[in-house]
């Protein structure tokens, strides 16, 4: 079954299994933001040994997904390249990439402060073939970065909701920052798909842009809490509770839809019951 698979700024989309991330590391990185590093002490001390576990295994969770979209972000690039882009889309991909490097270096500066040790990523090599097909191309970027991107953006509404510490609030909003601007990015990518080479390659633009099904979405890539628990000082810290996300998650997908449908692509996307 295919799903896809949300982080904190996009989607991914899989089958059976979640994306592949690095091994995380423990040694010091330029991958780790050192100013973040030192704001990030100030609440640690009020945690529980458990506590802090849990914060930094959900926020290496971010961190290792926000590392592997700095490659996706590149291989975008090459893609774009593949069918043709102008070179005002070719530059905001790569500068895409670039700020999630930053955005990334925030995240595993939370994840490190809370185990008490550095946590940096290993390589990672994605082998998957590149999407050269400009059909498959705004199929996916519709699905993973439009589709994805709107949904990410109510998730974040709920960190806002808990009142997030003033030092993980600066990190939620750099991260909020990039995932708008991935979505702004794949609605002009989608667009000018589907009025050039997509729409070649299906006379009329008459290419598919299959909606989900709320099954069809997954959370691999978020902060989360174990099933069941509850802290307020962990949903301080950003950790979502599953079972929320769950009951929102139609509504959500729903607004998802509607705003794809009102964007301004030349072909709509159909609905998925």
């Amino acid at each position: 079954m295919t799903t896809l698979s949300l982080g904190p700024i996009s989607g991914c989309i899989v089958t059976r299994q979640a994306p592949r991330v690095a091994v995380p590391e423990r040694r010091a990185s330029d991958w780790i933001d050192v100013r973040c590093l030192e704001e990030q002490r100030a609440g640690v001390s009020e945690l529980s040994a458990e506590q802090r576990t849990l914060v930094s295994e959900a926020w290496l969770r971010v961190a290792l997904r926000l590392h592997r979209g700095v490659i996706d972000g590149s291989r975008l690039t090459l893609e774009l390249m593949s069918v043709g882009a102008p070179t005002r889309l070719l530059d905001r991909a790569e500068a895409h990439s670039s700020e999630l490097t930053e955005v990334a270096a925030q995240a595993f500066a939370v994840a490190s402060v809370h185990a008490g040790t550095e946590l940096a990523p290993g390589g990672l090599e994605l082998t998957d073939a590149l999407r050269v097909d400009p059909v498959a191309l705004v199929a996916g970027v519709f699905c993973e970065g439009f589709l994805g991107g709107e949904i990410v953006l109510h998730v974040h509404e709920l960190w806002w909701e808990a009142d997030p510490r003033p030092e993980i609030r600066s990190v939620l909003a750099v991260i909020q920052v990039a995932a708008r601007n991935q979505l702004a990015l794949a609605r002009d990518v989608v667009a000018w798909l589907l009025q050039g080479p997509a729409s070649a390659a299906a006379p009329g633009g008459n290419v598919t842009l299959r909606g989900l099904a709320p099954s069809e979405v997954r959370w691999d890539g978020l902060p989360l809490l174990p099933p069941g628990a509850s802290d307020p000082r962990l949903a301080q810290r950003a950790l979502l509770t599953p079972d929320k996300l769950e009951g929102l998650k139609t509504d959500w997908l729903r607004r998802a839809l509607n705003a794809a449908g009102s964007a301004e692509f030349t072909s709509k996307p159909e609905a998925t019951a």
